[in-house]
């Protein structure tokens, strides 16, 4: 079963691929940086194809639950929103 097979199985509105390896529970993304993600103490890194997409995908996720009270979205390393 390749990557993108197992993407299109899952709940789109919960998971997305954000690297040719990578596929991640958008709820459990603690941090964004400039191409990369963590969730808890692991980083995952964001291809720049899909980093405009998953700042959209989680924006519209905040706006149905208090995911922005415990995400921190890290740019250049400033702190920027906590």
């Amino acid at each position: 079963v390749t990557l993108t097979a197992m993407v299109e199985k899952l709940p789109s509105n919960r998971f997305m691929k954000v690297h040719k390896s990578f596929i991640v529970g958008l709820d459990k993304v603690t941090q964004l940086g400039i191409n990369h993600l963590s969730i808890n103490a692991n980083t995952i890194p964001v291809s720049r194809q899909v980093k405009k997409q998953l700042l959209i995908r989680l924006t519209q996720q905040s706006n149905n639950s208090n995911f922005f009270k415990t995400i921190s979205i890290v740019v250049r390393d400033r702190l920027l929103l906590k």
